[in-house]
């Protein structure tokens, strides 16, 4: 047997950083984004951020096309294994300015 043997099982394929992809997000996707991972329904996402059932069904599959996963336990594995790598919420969240005047 050869010493330069391989590992196995071989590395899986390394797609972009999750910080790359994460950029690809629009502010209101990573705010969708953020109730998933805090393990909200699509309803009380789309009560939280006074828009319809269906646009947050829109907002999800455009994360995951963005993120390249197929599924919500795809993206749940993607945060599990990369930890929170460019999910710092100071970088995503919108900043909301005081209208007082």
């Amino acid at each position: 047997m050869p010493s330069s043997a391989a590992a196995w099982p071989p590395p899986p394929h390394s797609p972009p950083d999750l910080a790359e992809r994460l950029a690809l997000l629009s502010v209101r996707e990573r705010e969708v984004l953020e109730h998933i991972l805090e393990g909200r329904q699509t309803r009380a996402i789309a009560e939280a951020l006074c828009v319809s059932v269906k646009t947050v069904e829109f907002h999800r599959s455009r994360i995951r096309e963005k993120l390249q996963v197929g599924s919500l336990a795809e993206l749940f594995r993607l945060f599990m294994t990369n930890g929170e790598q460019g999910l710092r919420r100071d970088e995503f969240s919108p900043v909301v300015e005081s209208r007082e005047g």
